[in-house]
């Protein structure tokens, strides 16, 4: 979640966030401790001046599963898209 919130902070908007697109780094030797770490930032969008998104592209696919429906239906979209994948 922090890693998400960092990238929002920035402006951008992944879009296309799911657990592919989440990998683990571990931290430490001595503990099992593991830092998260996106990737895949094909489709990530730099928010409008209105806090909106447009879809970059009919031809970029997401991930059925877990994308949200604005995102499906090509319509603009906010932050509020990767909330709905991470669960």
């Amino acid at each position: 979640a922090y890693t998400i919130q960092q990238l929002h902070k920035t402006g951008y908007v992944l879009g296309d966030l799911h657990p592919g697109n989440i990998l683990c780094r571990k931290t430490s030797t001595k503990t099992v401790s593991f830092e998260p770490r996106l990737c895949d930032l094909g489709t990530a969008t730099k928010k409008k001046s209105d806090g909106m998104c447009t879809f970059p592209s009919p031809l970029i696919l997401t991930s059925e599963r877990y994308s949200a429906p604005e995102m499906h239906q090509h319509q603009p979209y906010n932050e509020k898209v990767d909330i709905f994948s991470f669960g």
